[in-house]
């Protein structure tokens, strides 16, 4: 192939440039065919943090070993050294072992062209998650308030104030692309659309926080009818308030982290929980209620 020459294609380009006596240069490109790679994602069995990298696996339309490590478990799977952390989500490429969520979810969009099609869109779609990113911290915090009065005052604000305040930032944002009627970025989806449903879907609270954003609103129902995205959302695990944290019910300190990673779904009937008969989840119940009785009707 004479130099200067391109070709668009989805096998590996391997370049192999061979210089000769005087200027001119031969580019020689040699074809291969690509093997895909093998992936394992480990985490808990909830959505949470590696929900993301399961959606963008899921629009991808690529198969993948979705490890959910047990609860009792993980300590001796932390211990093992498997995990280069000693936290999850872990993805597993051909026996590397990646950490960090984002940098999975980034990792799996640049690898399945969800990133963005250029350096200026992969920017605005970094920007994008990392302003979701930006919630977390008002999230912990409400987790780890022990006192329930601050902790009921953290959730009223956070839900009147500090999330509005993001969802407009995000709408904002949106509407800079084509007035705010198609993706975030560029003319398809990337993975910063998918965050957003994972965004949209948590418990706290809930869907409902898109109601006063149309556009907001627009895309996430656009979004999750998708195909792909239709069928994971459909099949995969439920992840409930009892396969989570009444299955947990020795730690709260534990459980109550896990819980606010859970997303959309029936995720609790208080009177349901006050049915059982087992006295450690009756007592569990009880001191789960202030966490869980504004998601009670969800």
């Amino acid at each position: 192939m004479r130099g200067g020459g391109h070709l668009t294609i989805d096998l590996i380009r391997t370049i192999n440039r061979v210089k000769f006596t005087g200027s001119r240069e031969h580019t020689s490109n040699v074809l291969s065919v690509a093997t895909m790679p093998s992936y394992k994602l480990y985490y808990f069995n909830l959505r949470a943090r590696a929900e993301p990298s399961r959606l963008i696996l899921a629009a991808a339309g690529v198969d993948y070993e979705d490890v959910r490590i047990k609860r009792e478990n993980w300590p001796a799977e932390k211990a093992s050294g498997k995990f280069p952390l000693g936290q999850m989500p872990c993805l597993e490429v051909d026996g590397v072992m990646l950490a960090q969520s984002n940098a999975i979810a980034r990792y799996l969009a640049n690898e399945h062209g969800l990133a963005g099609k250029n350096n200026m869109e992969k920017a605005r779609a970094d920007m994008i998650v990392d302003t979701m990113g930006d919630l977390s911290p008002h999230l912990v915090k409400i987790i780890k308030e022990q006192d329930e009065t601050k902790k009921d005052e953290l959730k009223k604000e956070f839900t009147s104030k500090t999330l509005p305040a993001c969802n407009t930032s995000l709408e904002k944002l949106l509407i800079q692309n084509n007035g705010g009627d198609g993706y975030f970025v560029g003319s398809e989806l990337t993975w910063a659309d998918l965050v957003f449903v994972n965004h949209v879907q948590r418990p706290l609270p809930g869907p409902s926080s898109v109601d006063a954003f149309p556009k907001l609103k627009a895309l996430y129902e656009k979004v999750i009818a998708l195909p792909k995205i239709s069928e994971w959302i459909e099949k995969r695990p439920k992840t409930d308030i009892y396969e989570t944290v009444l299955t947990h019910s020795d730690d709260v300190n534990w459980a109550l982290p896990m819980f606010c990673g859970i997303v959309t779904g029936p995720v609790i009937q208080l009177s349901s929980v006050r049915s059982y008969s087992d006295k450690t989840l009756l007592q569990f119940s009880s001191r789960l209620y202030a966490v869980t009785k504004p998601l009670a009707a969800y």
